[in-house]
């Protein structure tokens, strides 16, 4: 009864309890109960670690490696810079392309003046000789006492003279066939002019009696169609003379001009405009490549800053994940404790009222016992007289 009122009493709950859960385990098997527990909180304790190891060997693998990280840019800048010299090297290649065929284009084009000129030299010397054959036999075959034909006859009548001259009679017949088949009033006018040619045709100055005159009479056509003849041949040479002539001034011009250009082109003037021209475009190339150079430079450094801050992103990523490990874990602690608390407390209560009931269980015994002292020692609580008969 003392005990169970020791046990209830609220300023000695706890060594109640104690008391309880102790007669609890000697009641079981003591050394039983405590291999149990034992067992059972270093089997908790081991699962809580291996949980534990296991969440930090993921975390672990899934961060990345500060080392590895700076070797991959490292990579990243080599493979850049790999990119940046090849394109380099091409430019270069392409300008040393650029320099081989302007220097194929001026050496074709000296060649092509060369060829012209050795062109223009044969066609003079061509020239020359075809005026020196022509020179050669009107030479000879002139007439003595024949004077030579002037300069203008040489090189061929003007037009307007050609005109005027008398055409010879078979083309005037031909003409004047074919305007009279026409029809025209062409024709009339040749049969006119025809008929002035004959009235205006010239005497022979030398001729006297009528002997000269019939003699000159028959030999007038041969004397008119020699003249035709040569006058058809002056032409015909006169117009090769002018397309001659006109190809040796055109090649003069042309050969004027290429010296001037040369001497011009060879001039200190044009060769230092040439000079400046150059170091201009080599400027603007420079300019070019240094751009180039600039911009890449940029965009290197804006992916390397994209990737640290997809590096910090990642940190910062895996250190929430790890915050919301450890919240979750304690989490799991407290209510794994708060747990164990409530199963010690049932237990306590369980405890606690099986300790009542042995308790009333006594009392009721106690008071059994009573009960049956008094029935045997009497009300008064005075024993019963018995006697006893040794001898009959």
């Amino acid at each position: 009864m003392a005990r169970s009122r020791v046990s209830r009493s609220p300023d000695r709950r706890g060594r109640g309890r104690d008391d309880i859960r102790s007669k609890e385990r000697s009641r079981r098997s003591p050394s039983k109960g405590r291999r149990h527990r034992t067992r059972s909180r270093s089997a908790s304790r081991d699962r809580h670690r291996a949980r534990h190891e296991d969440r930090s060997h993921r975390s672990s693998r899934r961060e990345p490696s500060p080392s590895r990280d700076r070797g991959r840019d490292r990579e990243r800048e080599r493979e850049r810079e790999r990119e940046r010299e090849k394109r380099e090297r091409e430019r270069e290649r392409e300008r040393e392309r650029e320099r081989e065929k302007e220097r194929e284009r001026e050496q074709d084009r000296d060649w092509n003046r060369e060829n012209d000129r050795g062109r223009w030299e044969d066609g003079s010397r061509s020239l020359k000789r075809r005026e020196d054959s022509r020179e050669r036999p009107r030479r000879d075959g002139r007439r003595d006492g024949a004077r030579d034909p002037s300069p203008a006859r040489r090189r061929g009548a003007s037009p307007d003279s050609r005109s005027r001259r008398p055409a010879s009679p078979d083309r005037k017949r031909r003409r004047t066939r074919s305007a009279s088949r026409s029809g025209s009033p062409a024709g009339e006018r040749n049969r006119g002019a025809k008929a002035r040619a004959a009235s205006r045709s010239p005497t022979p100055s030398g001729a006297s009696g009528s002997a000269d005159e019939s003699s000159s009479d028959e030999d007038s056509p041969s004397s008119e169609k020699e003249q035709e003849d040569e006058e058809e041949r002056l032409r015909k040479q006169a117009e090769l003379e002018e397309v001659l002539i006109e190809e040796e001034v055109a090649r003069r011009v042309k050969e004027q001009i290429e010296e001037r250009v040369r001497a011009a082109m060879s001039s200190d003037a044009v060769q230092q405009s040439l000079q400046m021209r150059l170091e201009a475009e080599r400027k603007v190339l420079e300019e070019q490549v240094q751009r180039e150079l600039e911009e890449e430079r940029k965009v290197a450094e804006e992916e390397a800053a994209k990737a640290q801050q997809a590096i910090e992103a990642k940190q910062a990523e895996l250190a929430a994940i790890e915050a919301t490990r450890k919240r979750e874990e304690e989490e799991a602690r407290r209510k794994e404790l708060d747990a164990e608390a409530a199963l010690a407390e049932q237990r306590f209560l369980e405890l606690q009222r099986k300790a009542a009931e042995a308790a009333a269980a006594a009392r009721e015994e106690e008071s059994k016992k009573k009960k049956e002292q008094a029935q045997v020692f009497g009300r008064n609580g005075a024993r019963t007289k018995l006697s006893f008969k040794l001898f009959g």
